[in-house]
Parts: structure tokens; sequence; C-alpha cells
């Protein structure tokens, strides 16, 4: 789909030597190729003029390939890159830039893995960077990576208030990122449109967890703006997560005002995002739209329920777990929900009580062996929750509304403090 040449791969390569490079680059190519640059440029890092500098770039390299990916060995690679750039740097700006691809670092990693404590070294990391002395150059890296540490709590809670700090912490950062720096850094490139999509994201996570129009409003013409300005032939995979975001922003409103019409634009919308690129390019995010897509299905259906459009979502879901299964927490949890509630709603759809009661027989069943998994425990439980509302839907005795009311609370509660609570 793309021209992976000699030349492409020397450009990605340049900045070992101290030429200009252009980091966009990297969403051209293949994963391997990817995995390859950032192995060939390691053993050239230490002898490299600014040592701190080059393991900074097969740090962010790895962390690119590690969010397309999700493999653990991508991240670990990217951990120790970071460490080596945090021990080659000197004081001041290069400690801080170091300091800031240590976050990042841990941040790829909580986002992908859940993993709360990652969160934690991550603020540890923007913490020292910003207390650097003489540090002024690397402001706008570091004030970036704090902006996104804190769009994380502040989805992983439940204050608004808590939501529009982060919201300004962005728009501040953005206009940092704007201003003329001191030096020259080549990343810039890529971190001002990621903040524009971090952004766009935090009001549309905020606009569907308290079902607010206004919010998922603002989402959708942020994302709009972003798209406009996001060039799928230099970066397809930013542009392909723009285009889901927008894609569910849509399918929330739509579903809010009872418009199935533009559900199916937000099914269009994301089949041409899925387009973009192959699966293999970046796994995934190809999962990612997918899901997106079975979620968008599955609203569509609760507006004009036919059990084609579930079918259809069951197939997406399952293409999707193929691609991202043990690769990222958060993508398995949703997908894995939304295949329970697809499930619940053929079921429910025909009338089948005894299907439902088989659903609750086995969701028990798992729930009273004891799994050590406190996120599939978490998983089943909202499932059977899900089932409990469906059979009090049907009129079933003894009701379960407070039962499903139970375990939708200590579910979320879990995932909340496994801090998987950006996917509810």
């Amino acid at each position: 789909m793309f021209d992976f040449g000699k030349d492409l791969k020397r450009f990605v390569a340049s900045g070992v030597g101290g030429q200009a490079r252009d980091p966009r680059v990297l969403e051209l190519l293949p994963t391997a190729m990817v995995a390859e640059q950032a192995a060939s440029e390691a053993p050239l890092a230490a002898r490299s003029s600014q040592p701190w500098r080059a393991w900074r770039d097969v740090a962010l390299i790895w962390v690119n390939h590690a969010r397309r990916t999700g493999l653990t060995s991508s991240l670990d690679a990217a951990g120790r890159a970071a460490q080596q750039a945090l021990d080659a740097a000197p004081a001041g700006a290069p400690f801080a830039y170091a300091s800031s691809v240590a976050a990042e670092v841990l941040l790829a990693r909580f986002d992908l893995r859940g993993n709360l404590e990652a969160l934690e070294e991550a603020e540890a990391a923007v913490d020292a960077g910003a207390d650097e002395p003489n540090s002024r150059r690397a402001q706008a890296a570091v004030a970036a990576v704090h902006a996104r540490t804190r769009t994380r709590r502040a989805l992983m809670g439940e204050d608004p208030a808590g939501v529009r700090a982060a919201a300004a912490l962005l728009d501040a950062a953005l206009h940092l990122d704007g201003r003329r720096s001191g030096d020259n850094d080549a990343w810039q490139l890529v971190r001002a449109v990621e903040l524009r999509l971090e952004r766009a994201e935090l009001s549309l996570q905020a606009g569907l967890r308290w079902q607010d129009e206004r919010l998922l409003d603002q989402a959708g013409r942020d994302l709009r703006l972003l798209m406009d300005h996001v060039n799928g032939d230099l970066l397809p995979v930013t542009r392909a997560r723009a285009m889901r975001a927008c894609g569910l922003a849509l399918s929330a409103l739509g579903h809010m005002a009872g418009r199935a019409e533009a559900m199916e634009q937000a099914v269009e919308l994301l089949a041409g995002a899925r387009e973009l690129f192959d699966e293999d390019h970046s796994p995934l995010d190809a999962g990612a739209l997918l899901a997106a897509q079975a979620e968008t299905l599955i609203c569509w259906q609760e507006a004009q329920p036919t059990d084609q459009l579930l079918r259809s979502a069951e197939d997406m879901l399952t293409r999707a777990w193929r691609l991202c299964a043990t690769r990222s927490t958060g993508l398995e949890v949703e997908i894995r929900l939304r295949a329970a509630r697809v499930k619940t709603l053929l079921a429910s759809g025909q009338g089948d009580v005894l299907a439902l009661s088989n659903q609750e027989s086995r969701l028990r069943q798992r729930l009273g062996r004891g799994s050590t998994d406190a996120v599939a425990w978490a998983v089943d439980q909202l499932s059977l929750a899900g089932v409990y509302e469906a059979l009090d839907d049907l009129g079933c005795q003894p009701g379960r509304s407070w039962a499903a009311a139970y375990a939708r609370s200590e579910a979320i509660e879990t995932l909340r403090e496994a801090g998987l609570g950006g996917v509810l």
C-alpha cells in the first residue's frame, strides 16, 4: 500500500547521524521495518555525538511499534532505550527530554496494559523533567506528556472538573508547542498532532460517559478539523485514529437523538478508516476500528432492531479479537464486553429465556471458580449484569435488578482500580 524503498528507510535512519529527520515517516513503514530500524539504531546510539538524543529516538521508535502491535517485547525495548537516554543525558534540557521520553514509554505501557504502577512512574518521570533546572528548551515536550498523564487520571475519575482541568493542560501544551523553541526537536512534528487528537478524544470520552451532547459535538468539531489537516498519505494511522473517534462521536450523537442515518454514516466513516492501511500494518488500530464499527452497529440495532446488524457486529468483534488478544488489555475488555452484549441482545430479541438462563449459568460457574484475574472477573460481572437486565425486561421472576446493579458497581470499581476505567 505504501512505498517501502531503501530511500525511505534511509531517511528515517538519518537522525542518528545528526541530520534532519521526519518521524512522521514511521507511520508509512510496516511494523517489521519499524522494529528493524529501532534495533539497527541502538548499536549506533552510544557512538553518537549526542547519545541521549539518539537513545531517545530509539525509545520513541519502539513506542510507535508497541502502540501499533501491543508487543511486550517492544515496550521492554523502549524502556531499556529510555533508561539509556537518562543515563547518558547531561543536566539541563537533555535530562528533561530524557525524562519526558521515559514518561512516554510508561504511558504507552499503561495504555496497553492498564498498569497503574506504570502511570504513577510516568507521573514521577514528568515531575523529574519539570523540576530540572535550566531545561526551558524541553519545556514543550515535558508539558505535553504531563497533560497526557493528567488526561488518563481525569478519565479514570468521576469528576467533570478533572476533565476540564486536563483539557486546559492539553490546550496549554499545544500553545507551548506552537511557540518557537531554542532547540530543534523533530518529534514536535508528531507531538502536536497527538495532542490535538488527545484533546478531541478527551471530549469524546467525557461526552460518552456523561451523555453530554455538547461535549460530543465539540469532539466532533475538533476531530473534523484535525482530519482536514492530517494527510492520510503521510499519517495514515493517525488519520484512522481520528476517523475512529469521529465515528464514535457521530454514532453516540445519532443514538441519543434516535437518528439511524447518523449511525449509518458512522459505520461508513469507520469502514473508510479501515481502508487506509492493511490490518497487519497496525493490528491494534485495525482491531480498534472493527470494535468501534461493532459498537455502532449495536447502537444502530437498538434504534432499528434487526438480527443482521448484530450478526455483523459479532463477526467484526471476532476479527478484532484475533488481532488484539493478549496485546492490549483495554481493547480486550472492550471486545469481550461488546461480544457478551451482542450475545445477550440476540437472545433477548428472540425472547429466548433458555439461552439467557444458559448464559447466566455459565457466567455464574466461571465466577464461582474464584479466578485470580480481577479484570476477567469484572468482565464476567458486567456480562452477568447485562443478562440479569435482559431477563428482567422479559418479565422473568424473581427480579434481578438489584443483583445487576450490585454486580455492575463492583465490576466498574474493579476495572478502575486496575487502571481500565477509560474503557467503560
